[in-house]
């Protein structure tokens, strides 16, 4: 009886050069999605990387660049060692190495690659000089946690997310600020506490504000009246949660274009953004300064506290508009909150 004709294997030249197809087709594709990347970390400001930006996934892994950027190059090399011997190695070297160059530049440049907008250069050096803080203090602010900040900078204005009034009060009881806390007292949405602001007496007379840009968490507006008028906006938008996307666009959406198109006088936003600079209209303002980009390249992240400064992500800002100009930012760990707080020392000059 003759022995059975073996059946054709994987390996034989026809199938062999099937697979080497496919690689090929997913190495071409996987180029494409390289362009696009390199696309949303080298021009975050164009329409394309403001809106990829914004979709879930991509949003929470911008806001870890160095982290995202050091998988990008990982998965890069892996692919370029597993393709080393298909006929065309070019084609993986000259796609993967567009992924590859992207995650360096994410790690080098984790906010953004552009400069921030220049200052108003003034004659006068003359002026005031504010000590502004922003801190997320989640609900947990306490009377120790006020006089470390006192101590630390020294502020003119604290802006506090997720912080009642009378939590607020309680903690600036002793102290110069205890009767200049502004907010919406006891007020909640969806569980959190909407935001409030402190003001030292030294800066003088102080109007609440009622045209605002509205978010989820809440705006407290403020006009000081000193001789160097100015306007301080305490924000605290949605965070980019699962599902909810568009309430997170919304709250940025809102308050970055009121920053950038309202023109009356100086004016300073400051809270929690639940943002970085690469994120939607983070990355094309035209007006507002950042004051941790003005000081570094490579602002030091201010959350999750508990995680190494290098894994930290920058969410909570301090925006100025030209008229101010930026001396010097500093994070400190303070009390229980999962939020660093960060502090920006500015000029409003004559």
């Amino acid at each position: 009886m003759s022995s059975p004709v073996p059946s054709e294997l994987p390996c034989t030249p026809r199938h062999s050069r099937k697979y080497s197809l496919l690689l090929t087709c997913a190495l071409i594709l996987s180029g494409l999605l390289g362009v696009a990347f390199f696309a949303l970390v080298l021009f975050p400001w164009t329409p394309f990387a403001r809106a990829l930006s914004m979709r879930s996934f991509i949003a929470q892994a911008l806001a870890f660049p160095h982290i995202f950027g050091a998988c990008v190059v990982a998965v890069s090399v892996l692919v370029l060692f597993f393709a080393r011997r298909l006929s065309s190695l070019w084609i993986a070297a000259s796609t993967q190495g567009v992924w590859a160059l992207s995650g360096v530049l994410l790690i080098i440049f984790p906010s953004t690659i552009t400069a921030e907008p220049s200052p108003i250069q003034k004659q006068s050096i003359a002026g005031i000089t504010l000590n502004i803080v922003a801190f997320n203090t989640q609900n947990s602010f306490t009377h120790a946690d006020m006089t470390t900040l006192i101590s630390a900078f020294d502020p003119d204005i604290v802006v506090l997310p997720e912080t009642t009034k009378s939590d607020a009060t309680r903690a600036a009881g002793g102290t110069a600020f205890a009767n200049s806390v502004y907010g919406y007292g006891d007020l909640y949405s969806n569980g959190i506490a909407l935001t409030t602001i402190m003001v030292h007496p030294r800066l003088g007379g102080v109007t609440p504000i009622t045209e605002v840009p509205e978010v989820t968490f809440g705006t407290v507006g403020l006009k000081i009246n000193s001789r160097h008028q100015f306007r301080i906006f305490g924000v605290h938008t949605y965070p980019p949660v699962p599902n909810v996307f568009n309430s997170w666009e919304w709250d940025l959406d809102r308050v970055i274009s009121f920053g950038e198109n309202n023109r009356e006088g100086p004016l300073i936003l400051a809270g929690d953004f639940n943002a970085t600079l690469r994120h939607g209209p983070l990355a094309n303002r035209q007006r507002l300064v950042d004051t941790a980009r003005r000081c570094s390249r490579a602002p030091a992240g201010t959350w999750p506290s508990n995680l190494p400064f290098w894994l930290r992500t920058p969410i909570d800002h301090v925006f100025v508009t030209p008229e101010f100009e930026v001396l010097k930012c500093s994070t400190m760990m303070v009390g229980t909150s999962d939020h660093l707080a960060y502090a920006a020392t500015v000029r409003l000059s004559e």
